[in-house]
This record gives structure tokens, sequence and C-alpha cells, in this order.
């Protein structure tokens, strides 16, 4: 069973159930089992910016950042009192989402869609760092947006 918590700021047209069949759909793709609880958040590039510069040292937006609860990606850890397995957050900022959609021409659905994908895989401990490791993630992510494509409508 999954929980999926959404933020999306209010003036950011994204279907908070886009979002959850979206995590759920990758989650079940990478064969996640259990109780399993994140959140997502849809925010704008100032909050991004702030997040961005607080956390990795560049006081710059970006499109998609994840924030684990573990310190060892191989293992995670649960917050006290829960039954369920805490991957993390993921968040995206729409603005970003809005640009590059528009600079490959595909729907805002289907970019926040990739960028949830990205930022989930990097919670179960894909990375992109090293030439091996990008190719593993690489192949993973077009997999599970190929199965996205063909189960979620993408069309708002």
């Amino acid at each position: 069973m999954y929980k999926v918590n959404t933020f999306v700021e209010p003036h950011y047209p994204i279907k908070r159930a886009l979002l959850f069949k979206v995590a759920t759909l990758a989650m079940e793709s990478v064969n996640v089992h259990g109780k399993v609880e994140l959140t997502v958040s849809v925010i704008g590039n100032r909050k991004m910016r702030q997040l961005n510069g607080k956390y990795r040292g560049i006081p710059e937006t970006t499109d998609v950042l994840s924030f684990s609860l573990a310190e060892d990606k191989a293992q995670f850890v649960n917050p006290p009192d829960t039954k369920a397995l805490y991957l993390g957050d993921v968040v995206i900022s729409y603005p970003e989402a809005i640009s590059q959609a528009a600079e490959e021409s595909i729907l805002i659905e289907e970019k926040v869609a990739f960028l949830l994908v990205h930022g989930l895989l990097h919670l179960l401990g894909y990375d992109h760092v090293k030439p091996a490791e990008e190719m593993v993630m690489t192949k993973v992510h077009e997999a599970i947006m190929k199965k996205i494509k063909f189960e979620v409508s993408l069309d708002g």
C-alpha cells in the first residue's frame, strides 16, 4: 500500500490524482512493496531557489529536488510511531516544468510526471553521477515513463 502526500501551490493546475498515479506506477515498476509513504510538492521558483540554496549550496532554482530521510540510501529509516516506510520528499518547480515542457513540446503533465519519477528514483537509491549509474537510471526511468504514458491520461 502506498501513501502519497501531495502539496500543490493553489495557483498551479496540477491534479493531485496525477501525482498519486505517477508515484504509484513508478513504485510498482521498480517492485517497491509494503507500506510506503512519500510526499510530493509542486512549488514556485522562489521556494525552490531557497531550498536549493539551503540544502545544495546553489542559490538558483532547479527543476526537481529529492530529500531522503536515509543517510545511507541502502537503508531507509522510518519516522517514530509510523507503520509505513517513509521514503522522503520530491519537490518539483512548476515554473521550471512549464519552461522545459515548452522547450520539449510536451504537455506540462508529462513533464511533471517525468520530474516526479526522476526524484522518486533518487529516493530509491538511483543516481546519475557516474556514466554506469546514469545508464541504469535512464533505462529504468524510460521504462517507467513508457508505462505511465500507456496507463495514465497525461492530457490534464
